[in-house]
């Protein structure tokens, strides 16, 4: 079902879903945006929030591996 259907949720549901059963992982920052990384039902999910407008822009179901090589390079370099 997440895969599937989880884009079409609204911005909200996708928060209440991660809210209620999601894991933080860890965040990174792109282009002012802070992104955070959470587990759902095995699947990658970030979150983007624009600081500047404080507000969350977009919610998604993100690959495994284009998330760890995006996340791996705060966790060498320490800058999270």
């Amino acid at each position: 079902m997440l895969n599937q259907n989880f884009s079409q949720l609204s911005t909200s549901h996708k928060a209440m879903l991660l809210w209620n059963g999601g894991t933080y992982l860890c965040k990174r920052t792109l282009q002012g945006a802070k992104v955070s990384l959470y587990l759902l039902n095995n699947a990658l999910v970030e979150v983007f929030y624009n600081r500047r407008n404080d507000v969350v822009e977009d919610i998604k179901i993100t690959s495994s591996s284009q998330s760890m090589e995006d996340y791996h390079a705060f966790f060498k370099t320490g800058i999270a």
